[in-house]
């Protein structure tokens, strides 16, 4: 199984990292890495997809729900890095950033 998907994906990565680093310069940007990594390898296992990749090639509405429960998995590690409050800030930022990656 894949955790580290396409160009696109560690793209998608990275932005979100940077979303986190602007609105909490503290944070350590390899963790919150790190997390989405995770996050992404436990959305995997719990879906019909052997590889991240996979998603890409599906509808929007189908990349949204992966994400969703994506964000979902992460949730627990951003608590853990930012706190409850603060993570889910984070998380509804890039909730909306998302949706710039669902264009069909």
């Amino acid at each position: 199984m894949a955790t580290i998907g396409s160009k696109k994906q560690e793209e998608k990565i990275k932005v979100f990292a940077t979303i986190a680093k602007s609105s909490f310069p503290e944070i350590d940007e390899l963790a919150i890495k790190g997390a989405f990594r995770f996050a992404a390898k436990a959305a995997i296992e719990k879906s019909a997809y052997s590889e991240w990749s996979e998603v890409a090639k599906k509808p929007a509405s189908e990349r949204r729900r992966f994400f969703d429960g994506l964000l979902e998995e992460s949730r627990g590690h951003l608590e853990q890095l930012l706190g409850k409050n603060d993570a889910a800030v984070l998380l509804k930022k890039i909730r909306i950033e998302n949706e710039t990656f669902l264009k069909d």
